[in-house]
This record gives C-alpha cells, sequence and structure tokens, in this order.
C-alpha cells in the first residue's frame, strides 16, 4: 500500500514552496489572502446561530453543483451532490467532512474541532483545529495520508448579491497549513447568511492552483430524498396540478408525518418543440442500456410552475418547467433525453 504524509515531504515541499514564493513576487504576482483581513461598517445580522437542515433542503450555485440533505442525525448531516458524491459531516460547515466517497476513491479524517465550532458567531471569533485526512481508492490499492492545519477567523459582516438575491452575511476566513509549519496552503471564505439558513458564496484560493468561486442560484428542495410513500404521493399531486389547474392556482400537499408540507402551482402555460425518445416502452429502455436512445421532435403543451416546500419555519422554492409527453405524464424536457422520472 501506498502512503503519503505531509511530515514526510515538509522539508521538501517547504523548499519548492519558498523557490515558487520567489518566482511570484518576481513576477510581481500578487498576494493571495494568507490572514484575516476584518470588515468594518458591516450590517447588522440578527441570526448568528449555528445552522439546521432537514432530509430534501437542496441548494444550487452558479458552477451547477447542488447540494442535497439526504440525512441527518443530531449534529451530523449527510449530504448527495449533483454527480452523486456521498459527503458525511457537521451542521457547521465550517469543519471539513470526516467522510465522503465517489466513483473512485473515500476519504476518511480525524478532525479536532468542536462541532459547534465558533458559533455564535461574532466578529473577532477564531480558532483552530488539525485534521489528519486518509484517501483510499475504491478498489482498496492505493492510501494516501495528509495532515493539515486549519485556523478559522470570524471577519466580519458584510451586505453580498449573488444569483439567489442580496443578503447580510457573516465573512468567516479559514486558511489551510501544512501541519505543523506556517507554510500556507489554501484560504477557504464563507459567506453566510442568516435569511437562508446555509453559506450563499464560497471562494477558495490556493497557493498552487487555480482559484475557485461559487454563488447560490437558489435554496429549494429535492423530493428525491424522501421516502417512496412520499413520493408517490408528491407525483400524483403533482401530475394532477399540472393536468387540472389553471395558472396561477396551486394545489397544497402533506407529508405522512405531516411535518413537510408543498404547494404546487402552475403559473404559465405555452407550446414548445421538445425531443422524445422515438420508441417507448421495453424495446427502446433495452437499446438505451447499451447506447443512447434515438430522438424525435414533437410540439408538446409545457407549463412554468413553482413548487414551495415550508421545511419547519423556512420556505425552499423550485421554478422548474415541464411538459405532457404522448402518454399524458409530465416530465422535465430539454433537448436532451430526458429523466424516465416524472418532474416534481
Amino acid at each position: 500500500m501506498y502512503r503519503l504524509t505531509s511530515r514526510k515531504i515538509m522539508g521538501v515541499a517547504a523548499v519548492f514552496m519558498l523557490m515558487g514564493s520567489l518566482t511570484a513576487c518576481e513576477k510581481g504576482v500578487g498576494l493571495a489572502k494568507k490572514g484575516a483581513q476584518f470588515l468594518e461598517g458591516g450590517p447588522a445580522v440578527q441570526n448568528n446561530t449555528l445552522p439546521t437542515y432537514d432530509v430534501g433542503e437542496a441548494f444550487t450555485y452558479d458552477d451547477g453543483r447542488t447540494d442535497v440533505v439526504i440525512a441527518k442525525r443530531g449534529d451530523k448531516v449527510i449530504w448527495r451532490t449533483g454527480n452523486g458524491v456521498i459527503q458525511k459531516g457537521y451542521r457547521n460547515f465550517l469543519i471539513p467532512f470526516f467522510e465522503w466517497q465517489n466513483r473512485t476513491s473515500r476519504s476518511r479524517s480525524q478532525i479536532t474541532a468542536k462541532p459547534n465550532m465558533l458559533w455564535p458567531l461574532a466578529t473577532g471569533k477564531e480558532q483552530s483545529f488539525e485534521v489528519k485526512q486518509t484517501v483510499t481508492s475504491n478498489d482498496g490499492l492505493t492510501s494516501n495520508e495528509f495532515e493539515q492545519s486549519w485556523q478559522c477567523v470570524v471577519e466580519g459582516t458584510e451586505k453580498i448579491t449573488v444569483p439567489a438575491g442580496t443578503f447580510d452575511t457573516y465573512r468567516i476566513s479559514c486558511f489551510r497549513y501544512i501541519a505543523g509549519t506556517s507554510f500556507w496552503r489554501q484560504t477557504r471564505t464563507y459567506n453566510y447568511a442568516p435569511a437562508i439558513g446555509h453559506y450563499v458564496m464560497r471562494e477558495d484560493i490556493y497557493a498552487s492552483l487555480p482559484s475557485r468561486r461559487r454563488e447560490l442560484v437558489s435554496a429549494g428542495f429535492s423530493s428525491t430524498a424522501l421516502n417512496a410513500a412520499d413520493q408517490n404521493s408528491l407525483i400524483a399531486t403533482f401530475q394532477a396540478a399540472m393536468t387540472n389547474n389553471k395558472d396561477g392556482t396551486g394545489s397544497p400537499w402533506r407529508s405522512a408525518g405531516g411535518k413537510l408540507t408543498a404547494m404546487l402551482t402552475p403559473t404559465r402555460t405555452y407550446q414548445e418543440r421538445i425531443q422524445i425518445p422515438l420508441a417507448q416502452g421495453a424495446v427502446n429502455r433495452n437499446r438505451a442500456r447499451n447506447n443512447a436512445p434515438q430522438m424525435r421532435f414533437i410540439t408538446a403543451t409545457c407549463r412554468d410552475y413553482v413548487s414551495a416546500y415550508r421545511v419547519k419555519n423556512r420556505i425552499r422554492q423550485n421554478n422548474r418547467k415541464v411538459c405532457r409527453y404522448p402518454d399524458g405524464r409530465w416530465r422535465r424536457a430539454s433537448t436532451t433525453p430526458p429523466s424516465a422520472a416524472p418532474g416534481r
């Protein structure tokens, strides 16, 4: 088994990082943010408590990523990303995930941070913690170990605008170093909006990689996280609403346990050309297992709709479009082969 630790390569890495820093200075490259930069004159933000999440809540960002809560227990939350990565962490999003798994590898981490680190938020609060991470290939053939030191600081409050809207936020920056050294490797900055209950912007600046930034597009709800019985009743309500309701008329829905409610409202009806599979039934499904199904264009009735979910005291809203297929079912439609699951 191949094992790599930051301690083993620390001396070599330090030399190369120093050389890289000198080269950057020679070329006039601007210095990355490596320490706290406190804000002044920001808005008064009322709610600074640790956020809570419920199964089904979904946050979509402008980089195309959607994170969905699929399970929760106490301070721990399990997320599923749009590409199927499963991530396990604390409600406190400032702390890195302690487990994750994708198609090729999985990670396990030991983290010294307390689950409520820095909460309730207040300007000037800071906390340091250590991470020991093991990343293993899913086939078990390779395993790498990493050690990191982090320091997180609440820098203040600021009003920012993202695609989802304008929000009063707390800005928290977390700085990552090679364990046991002052060699900076990364700065991760969050803008947390209490009105949403999640961060609305995250920016990552690295010592040796391109920077990345994501901004919130919507705080919605994914019914795929519901149990089968609730999904079936929601689909039935949705199909009836799209078939029978006039624009602007909503149909209510309630989960079996009564903890989740929704209002499904069509808002606009129109005709549009869409692509659908050329053949229906088992023949085309069998063909799809080997290659993409053949498609054809039809003119279909389509509807824009709003699905507004009440999750405890929070409203999570989806704005979507569906079209009616020849079999009478309403599905999300696009220029690519549509999903077999009805839109909801």
